[in-house]
């Protein structure tokens, strides 16, 4: 297995630094499970910086619309992950694979959803989830609609489903594992581009301790001894009042380092989640905002934000949050203007597409 170089630690990540592979290496996420099912390499393009993307507004009438939407501004990859759009729980999981999130309903398919699979994911198709939030029904039409290979990966519930994303695209786990809670959506959203690009898959997990297939997934991780810092890491999205300290003591116990980065709300813990991305490489290349108050839009720009090596940053739909304000303020002359909205004006109105603010 490659090793994992290094980095500084983030100011705000609690001094622990991150370890990852190499920024080419990331593209590659999942193309070794992709390859054995489809038989043929795919044709992932490296992921470029957000030039040509200033001040860009990706969005549709609704959140389907949207998600295709981001899935159009990038490269074709010919594939996808497919979501149920009403909920969260297995989008967050499906943000980690690189590949672009469409959205669907339990028993259809939108024909927005329908249209960008048409064009662009005739040959791999990832169903995340069970048939309680995308039916048999949705899965053949989905074959039928893109000739592609269509898989089902899910679980009993959105933390099994996530270890099942994990394990299908990784294996066992690697040197970098984030960790979020299940039980809402800001924290693991904003991760989603962090998780890209450390090569790393995102966890769910609830409760004042670990479930049984957490834990038996992150004890994987010793397997990993060729990281460089000689510490797999289980990277804690949040504070302890979303992913208590006794789950933390518990992943020591098992012998894994753990880094917590966190704010003291979930537009802080997005500002801190920005500059351990920063560190990866060099200083921001770009923001994408998105309201920190719903997931629709969300799910679907982690993807998109990841390919351009952006940060995610949450807002309100009229006003910028404190925290946030203060990391455009600061990172204004490195964003160039390169900052995107994922969504319509309804949920991020133009009044907050500013940097000096």
């Amino acid at each position: 297995m490659p090793g994992c170089p290094g980095l500084p630690a983030s100011t705000l990540t609690g001094g622990i630094p991150l370890t990852t592979r190499t920024w080419r290496a990331k593209r590659r996420i999942g193309a070794a499970a992709l390859v054995a099912l489809i038989g043929s390499t795919l044709a992932f393009a490296t992921p470029v910086t957000a030039e040509g993307h200033e001040d860009s507004r990706l969005a549709g009438a609704d959140r389907y619309e949207t998600a295709a939407a981001l899935a159009a501004d990038r490269p074709c990859l010919g594939a996808a992950a497919v979501v149920n759009g009403s909920n969260f729980p297995d989008g967050l999981a499906a943000a980690s694979t690189g590949l672009p999130v469409l959205l669907v309903e339990q028993d259809s398919i939108p024909a927005a959803t329908a249209e960008q699979i048409e064009d662009c994911a005739t040959d791999f198709i990832l169903v995340v989830g069970g048939e309680s939030v995308i039916s048999s029904d949705v899965f053949e039409d989905l074959i039928n609609l893109s000739g592609a290979d269509v898989v089902r990966v899910s679980g009993s519930d959105r933390y099994a489903t996530a270890v099942a994303v994990a394990e299908f695209f990784g294996g066992g786990a690697s040197c970098d594992v984030l960790l979020a809670t299940g039980e809402d959506f800001p924290d693991a959203v904003a991760a989603g581009p962090l998780a890209l690009a450390v090569e790393g898959p995102i966890v769910l997990t609830t409760g004042s301790s670990l479930r049984a297939d957490v834990k038996a997934y992150l004890a994987t991780m010793a397997d990993w001894w060729d990281c460089e810092l000689g510490v797999p890491t289980v990277h804690i999205i949040g504070g302890t009042s979303v992913v208590p300290a006794s789950i933390e003591t518990e992943i020591n116990t098992m012998g894994i380092d753990t880094n917590r980065i966190a704010g003291a709300n979930r537009y802080e813990t997005a500002v801190a989640i920005a500059e351990t991305h920063e560190a990866l490489f060099g200083g921001p290349y770009c923001a994408v905002l998105v309201n920190g108050n719903g997931f629709a839009d969300a799910l679907a720009a982690g993807p998109w934000a990841g390919w351009y090596a952006c940060s995610i940053q949450l807002t309100n739909a009229d006003s910028i949050p404190a925290a946030t304000a203060a990391w455009h303020a600061a990172n204004c002359e490195g964003l160039n203007g390169q900052i995107a909205v994922a969504g319509g004006e309804a949920v991020v109105s133009d009044a907050v597409l500013v940097c000096d603010v």
